[in-house]
């Protein structure tokens, strides 16, 4: 017998749509105020926010210890080079968090779905 509705799923999906949608949006509001000094660090530090993503959302601890490894590695870097100050540690947040919160959904929805249909 079933005793959950089969409505949870578009729920949970509908969920994780908006907040992934909010979060991206902020993002995006955010880093499009800040002028970069210099076009490498841009590439740099979007392609590592990526890789914090997928590496916390695949990974959460290995994404972790990377977020972690990285805040005092590049919290000065913008000193040294002499070029306009951008909040690197709250960049890679974003990617982390968000990489952080697609992993808790997906075991939430793991967790809800697959033990209702074994």
């Amino acid at each position: 017998m079933r005793d959950y509705s089969l409505l949870i799923n578009k729920k949970i999906y509908i969920r994780n749509i908006l907040v992934f949608l909010f979060f991206g949006f902020i993002f995006f509001l955010y880093s499009s105020r800040i002028e970069y000094g210099s076009f490498g660090i841009l590439i740099f530090l979007n392609v590592l926010i990526l890789v914090i993503f997928l590496l916390t959302a695949f990974k959460p601890k290995a994404g972790l210890y990377v977020f972690i490894f990285f805040i005092p590695l590049l919290n000065s870097v913008t000193t040294m080079l002499a070029i306009e100050s951008i909040d690197i540690p709250l960049y890679l947040l974003f990617g982390f968090f968000l990489g952080f919160l697609l992993s808790f959904f997906e075991k939430d929805f793991n967790l809800k779905f697959l033990h209702g249909f074994f």
